[in-house]
């Protein structure tokens, strides 16, 4: 159970299974500000910053919402969030050649086409597709890609809706990602152990995407079993749109980076193991007995007549259950390591 293998196909080939280094993505989402040179730069900085894949949304107004639906309020927020359609082959391209993986979430059907035009090497669908819109679940499932489902909205029922469909296209190659979507998220919302129940339920692999303000999260999904981290990333978060505030700046985003992987290399294996340096250092530590006053021939050695001090002479304490059971052999003054030659087993 839980040794799944996942593929993420395309120029990158990436592996993320139960036991390998967290796949991170940068989300640049509509950090971009509507500026294509924006959304290059953000490219490369999150390749600097170590992430694994860069990813934007798929947002379309008129294929998203139906005309009567599309106030001015709306109108004005996708104006400030939409991702231009023409910019997929020219993101994707500069991608590959910061060397990161480039990725759209959809939610519209009508971006499938588009980003398999440029060949994205996994899918990521947020709560509001998998809560809302199972024919859509269905379609990028059906592309045999690895699926990242995030779960924010949903309850339990959703999720295993999502699932199912996933497996009844036979494509079991899941993630599901924790999230809670509020932004920023409250620490205390977080609510982490759900990922246990998220692998328990419903055999997957499981990850967070995260809007809390630091990385502290991040670092403790890893210790929880994570496979997959998702943070959002800006180039600063004073600047105008709606996502910047909660994202993280450059030089944090390559801080989380580091965390999460040193974290994951500090959980190692299950088994107790003692270190080479551990092991060295021990040997000056070993407590051995001593003469707490003169012992004469015949004396029984026990608790009351050694002392007990770091040495590299005399019996060492592992033989503790000895005392009282052996005598003196010689003569041992105060002070001095008592050793094997000085003594005998009577009982």
């Amino acid at each position: 159970m839980f040794n799944k293998e996942i593929v993420f196909r395309g120029d990158i080939l990436q592996t993320v299974f139960a036991k390998s280094s967290p796949y991170i993505i940068a989300e640049i989402g509509s950090n971009h500000n509507q500026d294509i040179g924006l959304a290059k730069e953000l490219i490369h900085i999150s390749t600097e910053c170590g992430a694994d894949a860069v990813k934007f949304q798929s947002l379309n107004l008129s294929q998203q919402y139906a005309q009567e639906a599309q106030d001015g309020n709306l109108k004005n927020l996708f104006k400030q969030i939409e991702l231009d359609e023409a910019w997929y082959p020219i993101l994707a391209d500069e991608a590959r050649k910061a060397g990161v993986a480039f990725c759209s979430a959809p939610t519209y059907p009508g971006a499938l086409p588009l980003l398999e035009e440029v060949n994205i090497p996994f899918y990521k669908l947020g709560s509001p597709q998998i809560k809302t819109f199972p024919s859509l679940i269905k379609q990028v499932a059906a592309l045999q890609k690895p699926v990242v489902l995030s779960i924010g909205y949903c309850n339990y029922a959703e999720i295993e809706r999502a699932v199912d469909i996933c497996n009844l296209v036979d494509n079991k190659q899941i993630i599901l990602l924790h999230c809670v979507s509020e932004y920023p998220t409250q620490y205390e919302k977080v609510n982490l152990h759900t990922m246990n129940t998220l692998r328990t339920m419903f055999d997957c692999l499981v990850g967070i995407s995260d809007h809390t303000p630091g990385y502290e999260i991040p670092c403790a999904a890893v210790a929880l079993g994570a496979v997959l981290i998702e943070k959002h990333i800006t180039l600063d978060r004073n600047m105008s749109g709606p996502d910047h505030h909660f994202a993280l700046e450059p030089e944090e985003f390559k801080q989380m980076i580091n965390a999460v992987k040193n974290v994951h290399v500090a959980l190692g294996s299950s088994r107790k193991m003692v270190t080479t340096h551990e092991s060295n250092f021990a040997r000056s530590l070993v407590v051995r007995w001593f003469a707490k006053s003169n012992i004469a021939i015949g004396d029984i050695i026990g608790e009351e007549n050694v002392m007990w001090l770091r040495s590299a002479e005399g019996i060492s304490d592992d033989n503790y259950y000895l005392l009282g059971k052996i005598r003196a052999t010689n003569t041992n003054q105060k002070g001095m390591p008592i050793k094997w030659g000085d003594v005998e087993q009577f009982e």
